[in-house]
């Protein structure tokens, strides 16, 4: 699986050392989140600039951040459960889903990775994490794909039956322990519940969009540029304070960060 980094950067005992001789990227959130190490949110948002960026902000409010800084478009943003690597799509300003690239940035430096899938996988749709963060999971518009990272598995892997229908509740809002249902948003617009078992929809919010997973008890949706959480079991939803929101925020994507799975050492692509 061919792999390109932007900002390489040699191992060294010394990593300052190691930045300096190689001139690599500090990140945007440096001095700002703890990465790793708090809940995390990225999000999509319109740049200054009128571009489409990346902005990532502590999940208990506060600023929030822009990290990416490019003319191409970046969008469906995953965090991986450690919070220290997002994946995401980014694609030409005037392409479309077809011209997508599949990049992996790490959090703590900024640097870059382009994954390629396999010549006739279609364009790709959405992305999710395996919970220990080891593999990433692509929807596109042939099936699902897992990429994982060499020499255990070079190339990446379709998935099929059973495989793929269990892998395919990890790029969906899937909620409970078994999973009992999925949220998205309703047809009519709003936010529903979409049981398993085949019930009617059960509409959740009249107004939200783009709803997400907040950890393991809670979902969260947009309400216009505000971010709701709402608890799985009873109790009141909560609206996350942030200030200096980008325009038209949307396709939010959350970390638990130390309180979730860990990225192991052996992980998915993690540049370094």
């Amino acid at each position: 699986m061919p792999m390109r980094t932007r900002f390489p950067v040699p191992h060294s005992p010394f990593p300052v050392l190691a930045c300096l001789l190689s001139a690599c990227q500090f990140s945007p959130l440096m001095n700002r989140i703890a990465v790793g190490e708090e809940p995390i949110v990225v999000l999509v948002g319109e740049a200054p600039d009128g571009s489409t960026d990346l902005f990532a902000a502590s999940a208990g409010g506060g600023p929030v951040y822009q990290i990416t800084f490019n003319r191409p478009v970046e969008s469906h943003p995953s965090l991986a459960p450690s919070g220290t690597v997002v994946a995401f799509f980014r694609q030409p300003v005037q392409g479309d889903s077809t011209t997508r690239v599949v990049t992996v940035m790490n959090l703590l430096n900024a640097s870059e990775r382009e994954l390629e899938l396999p010549e006739g996988a279609g364009a790709p749709l959405e992305l999710g994490w395996r919970p220990t963060g080891t593999a990433l999971l692509v929807r596109t518009t042939t099936g699902l794909w897992e990429l994982r990272a060499p020499p255990a598995q070079p190339a990446p892997r379709r998935l099929v039956g059973q495989e793929a229908g269990r892998a395919a509740l990890l790029v969906l809002v899937a909620v409970g322990d078994p999973v009992f249902a999925i949220v998205d948003d309703c047809k009519d617009g709003g936010v529903c519940t979409y049981a398993l078992d085949g019930r009617a929809p059960q509409q959740i919010s009249p107004r939200g969009t783009g709803p997400l997973r907040w950890g393991a008890d809670s979902v969260a949706w947009f309400d216009a540029d505000r971010l709701e959480v709402r608890p799985l079991g009873p109790g009141r939803s909560r609206h996350v304070m942030w200030t200096q929101v980008p325009a038209r925020p949307r396709q939010a994507t959350y970390a638990p960060g130390p309180g979730g799975p860990r990225e192991p050492e052996t992980g998915l692509v993690v540049p370094e």
